[in-house]
């Protein structure tokens, strides 16, 4: 129904797109870009897992996705659910019992790929209890998983595969969808999602897949989001990094805040230095931003090495260094000279002034 456009249209903005409710959380329309990541320990590990997951709440997760890859897993959601600071989103793949089992325990949205559940009846009984408990699901085709096609596939096949689970999904009377195709191929996956939002309504999960370790995970991952945020394509969004989740969701915010889809970010500038500067700059700005990190508020800081560029830089920021002298630096605050300072004291005067503005 809403998929089989059979010619391609424009790209549906975030803002068009159906509105599905996980928890709370609503994905699409005007509401705002909902930040996942994903737990990367056993799920039976309750504990700790709980701990993970209330930690990346803290930092600026919307979301938070668990594996589910036995049954000590599935028994462990109930517990997770209850305990968790967010809705849960259950990752099921190969045995579509422990998708019933993940609905039953509270989680409220599950992920599949429906290529790799073996049974169309099962896929059946699976989308039977979501109806019951009002629980989303994400079709999830991603470029590696298991699937009834081999070899590389092309943006079309992929958004074909798609589009062909949706309309089974729409003959069982099933709407609550989310969308996602992801391939480790950053290009590809924004050409699948470009193609993807042309064709359907349903709010879309974006993301490089296997993104690979933290430095070239990130450049993939801005690669790939900033084009497709920029065209008003996702309502959901995912930094996968071969690491801490904690990272993901920082980047994340970073991302969206350059979109300018996220607000409560601080963001420091800083210059990268050269033969001009007067002083070292890098570690009071290494030690600002592990400082900063996990404060979620609307601020922007300049820390600027030399004159050349450094006071405009600080005169438009929140709160601004520029260092004039090997020994002497103007603190501006709000695009006002307040004092100069010594430039030993520059971290101490940028945390007493950070503390003002962070307590607001």
């Amino acid at each position: 129904m809403f998929c089989c456009f059979k010619k391609t249209r424009e790209v549906c903005h975030r803002t068009n797109c159906y509105q599905v409710a996980v928890g709370d959380v609503i994905l699409g329309g005007y509401h705002n870009v909902a930040i996942q990541s994903m737990i990367k320990i056993k799920t039976s590990n309750v504990d700790t897992v709980i701990n993970q997951i209330n930690k990346l709440v803290n930092l600026g997760c919307d979301l938070v996705r668990v594996a589910v890859y036995d049954e000590k897993d599935a028994q462990a959601l109930k517990q997770i659910c209850i305990k968790s600071k967010c809705p849960i989103i259950a990752d099921i793949h190969f045995n579509f019992l422990f998708a019933i089992k993940a609905i039953e325990a509270g989680c409220k949205k599950i992920r599949i790929n429906p290529d790799n559940i073996s049974d169309i009846d099962q896929l059946k009984q699976i989308i039977e209890k979501a109806k019951e408990y009002k629980v989303a699901i994400r079709i999830g085709i991603n470029g590696g998983s298991a699937s009834k096609n081999s070899g590389v596939e092309t943006q079309n096949q992929l958004v074909k595969r798609m589009l062909n689970w949706v309309n089974f999904f729409e003959k069982q009377n099933f709407k609550n969808l989310v969308l996602s195709i992801k391939h480790s191929d950053p290009q590809l996956t924004y050409k699948a999602n470009v193609l993807l939002s042309s064709k359907t309504r349903y709010p879309i999960h974006i993301g490089a897949t296997e993104a690979g370790p933290n430095d070239l995970a990130i450049v993939k991952s801005c690669s790939l989001l900033l084009p497709l945020l920029n065209k008003g394509i996702g309502c959901t969004i995912r930094v996968s990094i071969n690491g801490d989740p904690e990272q993901e969701v920082y980047i994340a915010r970073a991302i969206l805040n350059q979109a300018g889809l996220y607000h409560n970010f601080v963001d420091i500038i800083a210059c990268p230095l050269c033969g001009r500067n007067k002083f070292n700059t890098i570690k009071i700005v290494n030690k600002v931003h592990q400082y900063l990190k996990d404060k979620k508020c609307h601020l922007s800081i300049a820390i600027m090495g030399c004159v050349v560029n450094g006071l405009g830089e600080a005169n438009l920021a929140d709160i601004g260094i520029c260092i004039v002298s090997t020994t002497k630096s103007i603190l501006f605050i709000k695009g006002k000279k307040v004092k100069t300072i010594n430039n030993n004291n520059i971290n101490s005067e940028l945390k007493a002034y950070i503390t003002k503005f962070t307590k607001k």
